[in-house]
């Protein structure tokens, strides 16, 4: 072999050898990345303690807090105990929500609730319905801390509670939204979606009920006011995909009346958790052995405003975290 030849014996080995150092530092990386990939979606997957995070929300930014508040509470959840009714509030980042205030008998009972609360003003109120035991108290909130927007469902009454309400409106110069359905709306760190009602013409005035979804991004609040087969059943048919109906907490519809909760509409929330608003010993026998067993076959963690009282709970970066624990009371009302 020439002195020509052994040189160009060397160049080629050393090519090799730099090629495949080369292929050994791609590698190194690509398996980095891949660790890397693997880490964080096993964080998103570990980041609740309920469920498996809805990773069409994931994916998408807008849908997740633009902060991550220091404390790690994204969103505080007070679904308050006024007997026979519904009221919930809403806090996040600083932002206030109260979805319908229960009826005459525990008004004063949600406002100081409020008031307890640090509540000074409200980003929202929801009148889901115009039943007394839904806006009653949503009316004193209204005169006690003003609201910016007020969202009703698109009719009318006859009652003299529905008109009172509207008077107050004028007076406190709220601004009126009719929401649709794929609408959103934010607050503080979180978002909701209106779900129902999807249509206008209904035998029943629970089936207008405006229903909503709320979200951390990651966690998720389900709520239908008085909705009743009818609307269950166009919102399973309306909201798939990006608005799916799937949710952790759900707030039993119409306090755990027969004429909600189906089972194909139960089989699409597939809560982890229930929370149902009725008072105690009521006359309508609210919540109904039908849906506490319908419920209860799903092994949801229960929990009742007429055993337990204000069932409070969070939105966190550790998961869905309650004051107290379920109840193992299915005794129907």
């Amino acid at each position: 072999m020439t002195p020509e030849e052994a040189k160009r014996k060397i160049r080629k080995e050393q090519r090799k050898r730099a090629a495949r150092q080369k292929r050994k530092r791609l590698l190194l990386w690509l398996l980095i990345g891949v660790l890397l990939a693997a880490a964080a979606l096993a964080a998103l997957w570990s980041r609740g303690t309920i469920g498996i995070p809805f990773l069409d929300e994931l994916k998408k930014p807008e849908m997740i807090a633009s902060e991550t508040p220091a404390d790690g509470v994204r969103a505080v959840i007070s679904v308050i105990d006024v007997g026979q009714g519904s009221a919930m509030l809403i806090l996040s980042g600083g932002e206030a929500m109260l979805v319908d205030g229960g009826g005459s008998a525990h008004s004063s009972r949600t406002v100081a609730y409020l008031k307890e609360q640090g509540v000074s003003h409200l980003k929202y109120i929801v009148a889901t319905h115009y039943d007394a035991d839904h806006i009653y108290g949503a009316i004193g909130a209204l005169e006690a801390f003003g609201a910016d927007t007020v969202l009703l469902p698109e009719y009318e009454e006859e009652s003299y509670m529905y008109h009172s309400f509207r008077q107050h409106l004028v007076s406190r110069k709220a601004a009126i939204v009719y929401p649709a359905p794929g609408e959103t709306f934010d607050l503080g760190y979180c978002r909701f979606t209106m779900l129902a009602p999807c249509g206008s013409d209904y035998e029943r005035e629970n089936d207008r009920s405006l229903a909503l979804r709320f979200t951390d991004g990651v966690h998720s609040l389900l709520v239908t006011g008085d909705a009743e087969s009818v609307s269950e059943a166009e919102m399973l048919a309306n909201n798939k995909g990006e608005r799916r109906l799937a949710s952790d907490v759900y707030i039993v519809g119409h306090h755990g009346s027969q004429s909600s909760s189906t089972a194909a509409f139960l089989k699409a929330v597939k809560p982890s958790f229930a929370v149902i608003s009725c008072g105690a010993g009521n006359d309508y026998g609210h919540p109904k052995e039908a849906v506490l067993n319908r419920l209860k076959s799903m092994r949801v963690g229960l929990y009742r405003t007429d055993k337990q009282g204000d069932i409070v709970f969070r939105f966190t970066d550790d998961g869905i975290l309650f004051e107290q624990g379920p109840t193992s009371d299915y005794t129907p009302g």
